[in-house]
């Protein structure tokens, strides 16, 4: 967030080059230096709050939300100590967008009345800087809309209002997140390819000359997606494995995920290769955790099992059910059991033995009768994984 520190001439030298390796994925390299900085005697509280924002931002930059969160709340408390000021607002921006990305939609919007009431209050403040931030409300506002499949309609008008604020404020990192996001709804919900592939190509564009990698990495993902709409697939999987370098710069397993399920999708679906499909989910499963988010976790083992049915390894998707049943015990979740039994009545209908196929049926039925749109429940997760948060 580099638009919202302090002005250059005020702030510290290490806060700068810290930004500065932040923005060239150099992960390493900022935490010590802003575990150095923070070492430091005499730090003002100011410097405090703003270090801590920087590492905030860049804990949400590698796909730690839990931790980007945790930092976000203790680094607002203590910049309350500092009156009313656009720290806090910056600070509860991070909690919103971590929050978002936990699966914890519902709190978002609070967060956001809250900021823009303190923003509100903060009289002494540049119109840019004020401008930026009512611009992120605005994005927040979009993807909660059309995330949650809430309205879409209204979800793209918040996100061409925040588009308008960015670009007068030349908030180049937000713009290309913002122009990222329209350019997948448009394609996905509108069905107009071509927009949606105007927007992206923008979106890379300007991710481009916001020189920084995650932007940028996030940005060319979609791009990815697109020419998957577009029925390019090599060139899809090629942007895959770009964007795969910059996640592993990060060490952001969430989006590396992302990024091998969505290269294990194409080989299933577009190629027919279950071997090289098996391959990638498997990498997606490895890095992609129930402790990043056991709701994607349990989609991409069901698009295991049903690779490894395809490849008629039967072993293989009773494997991925046994890892998924335990999943299933462990945090009571009513996705992630619903998605257990489709698995489990789908490997059933594979078997050759009657009684299986009858309890498949049963399953089935039990699930049609509960109206639970499954489909709906999975046609989610490539929105939800591909959607600039």
């Amino acid at each position: 967030m580099s638009e919202q520190r302090l002005k250059e001439k005020e702030r510290p030298e290490e806060l700068i080059r810290a930004e500065k390796l932040i923005d060239d994925a150099k992960v390493n390299e900022a935490h010590e230096l802003l575990n150095n900085f923070e070492k430091k005697e005499g730090l003002t509280l100011h410097e405090k709050v703003s270090s801590h924002l920087l590492r905030a931002d860049l804990l949400f930059q590698q796909g730690q939300y839990r931790e980007c969160l945790t930092l976000s709340e203790e680094t607002y408390k203590l910049s309350l100590k500092l009156g009313k000021n656009i720290h806090s607002v910056d600070c509860l921006i991070l909690m919103a967008r971590s929050l978002w990305w936990l699966g914890k939609a519902d709190e978002i919007l609070d967060l956001i009345t809250q900021a823009e009431e303190l923003l509100k209050n903060i009289l002494h403040i540049l119109s840019l800087s004020r401008m930026k931030r009512e611009a992120y409300f605005l994005y927040l506002k979009g993807i909660f809309h059309t995330g949650s499949q809430l309205n879409i309609d209204l979800g793209i008008k918040y996100m061409k209002q925040s588009l308008e604020l960015g670009e007068k404020s030349n908030f180049k990192r937000l713009n290309a997140l913002v122009l990222r996001v329209l350019a997948y709804n448009t394609a996905l919900y509108k069905g107009d390819i071509e927009q949606g592939f105007e927007y992206i190509t923008k979106a890379v564009q300007v991710a481009r000359e916001s020189n920084n990698k995650f932007t940028f990495a996030q940005c060319i993902l979609n791009l990815g997606v697109i020419y998957e709409y577009k029925g390019d697939w090599e060139r899809a999987i090629n942007i895959y494995k770009e964007c795969l370098s910059v996640y592993e710069e990060l060490d952001n397993k969430e989006r590396m995920g992302v990024a091998f399920n969505n290269i294990a999708y194409i080989y299933d679906d577009f190629v027919g290769d279950y071997d090289r499909a098996i391959k990638y989910i498997e990498k997606s499963l490895k890095v992609y955790s129930e402790d990043i988010n056991y709701v994607y976790s349990g989609e991409r083992l069901y698009e295991a099992i049903t690779i490894a049915l395809k490849k008629s390894d039967h072993e293989r998707a009773k494997n991925y059910l046994h890892h998924l049943e335990q999943m299933k015990n462990q945090v009571k979740s009513k996705r992630i059991e619903i998605i257990y039994r489709i698995s489990k009545a789908i490997i059933l209908k594979k078997s050759s033995r009657f009684r299986d196929t009858v309890k498949a049926e049963k399953i089935l039925k039990h699930i049609l009768e509960e109206k639970i749109a499954f489909a709906t429940i999975l046609s989610q997760k490539k929105e939800e994984n591909n959607i600039s948060k």
